[in-house]
């Protein structure tokens, strides 16, 4: 049996790579070329080289040599801070302290941090605790999402200890952020610190058990959530009324369906790997429901269901865009 074109459609968003604009023009991957994998349009040069001309790099990512990282000082190459028209940035969680002391980067929308178990032990941890939020906001003022890889809870560092930031103090210094990406582990402190943001995009990996539903900012349109555990609860899921696109991806205790009705906005709704359902019936009816996909749910309906749905999505007067099972 072939793969299912579905799943491969979301595995190549799901698995790339982790720079933003990864494959557009004006990205430039700085570091040992096999820790990018496919480069696509990137340009690449080794580390400590910088471009001929710096107006041109739009999206950066940075994997320095180990050596650069456990020195007691952490610093950017020069030619970083040269980068007029950078946007997006990615680069190991150590070097946020050295943007805090160098005053860069106005135009950076994307900031990516990331946390790697071949680092985080051989460093001091000083250097892995963020400054002060109202020390970093005025370095990027037009920062629109941040980004937090390779959750730092996988290399032993409890997220209480790197960010002693305040849910107000955050909601004060970074009004124009509106996408975060996190990983959580044991903690829900990322999340926590980022409450009163009024946040558009949320992803959060390895939710666990972790209650995210009634601490998650109510703003919401967008929600990711990746590896929810057998007690996960789906408590106060109503409260994100403004949700417009879910997307769930294995989540081990029930998905009832029937909660979605609370959630009058709700567009788009994604399963991935999700197994146990309950009240499966109710997303036929669900009054705004237009996108539904299902990929290695576990066969949730048997193949005349299948096409009754998709006969029913044919006729209900256009409304429903895409009805996908596989």
């Amino acid at each position: 049996m072939g793969i299912c074109p579905l799943f491969e459609a979301f595995a190549a968003t799901l698995f790339a790579p982790a720079m933003p604009g990864g494959s557009e023009e004006g990205s430039l991957l700085s570091g040992a070329a096999h820790r990018f994998g496919d480069l696509g349009k990137a340009a690449h040069l080794p580390w400590g080289k910088g471009p001929q001309d710096p107006t041109r790099v739009l999206h950066l990512h940075l994997e320095p040599p180990l050596s650069a990282l456990v020195k007691p000082t952490v610093n950017l190459p020069g030619w970083v801070l040269e980068l007029p028209n950078l946007r997006s940035l990615t680069a190991p969680a150590p070097y946020l302290h050295h943007l805090h002391s160098s005053g860069l980067l106005a135009r950076l929308e994307v900031l990516t941090l990331t946390y790697d178990l071949e680092w985080s032990t051989r460093i001091d941890p000083h250097l892995l605790r963020w400054p002060p939020a109202s020390a970093l906001a005025p370095l990027f003022p037009r920062l629109r999402a941040l980004r937090l890889l390779g959750h730092a809870n996988s290399c032993g560092l409890p997220w209480a200890t790197l960010c002693h930031w305040t849910p107000t103090e955050v909601g004060h210094h970074f009004p124009s952020l509106q996408s975060l990406e996190t990983g959580l582990g044991k903690t829900a402190a990322p999340i926590e610190a980022f409450a009163e943001v009024p946040l558009l995009h949320i992803r959060a990996e390895v939710v666990g058990n972790i209650p995210l539903y009634p601490i998650l900012p109510t703003t919401l349109a967008h929600l990711t959530l990746t590896a929810l555990g057998l007690k996960h609860s789906q408590a106060e899921l109503e409260r994100l009324s403004n949700l417009r696109t879910l997307f769930i991806i294995g989540q081990k205790s029930p998905f009832d369906c029937a909660l979605l009705e609370r959630l009058p906005h709700l567009e788009e709704l994604t399963l991935l790997d999700t197994k146990k359902f309950l009240n499966l019936e109710a997303l036929a009816s669900h009054p705004a429901l237009r996108s539904l996909h299902m990929v290695n749910c576990g066969r949730p309906f048997d193949k005349a269901e299948k096409a009754r749905w998709k006969q029913w999505a044919l006729e209900a007067d256009g409304r429903w865009a895409n009805v996908d099972f596989c």
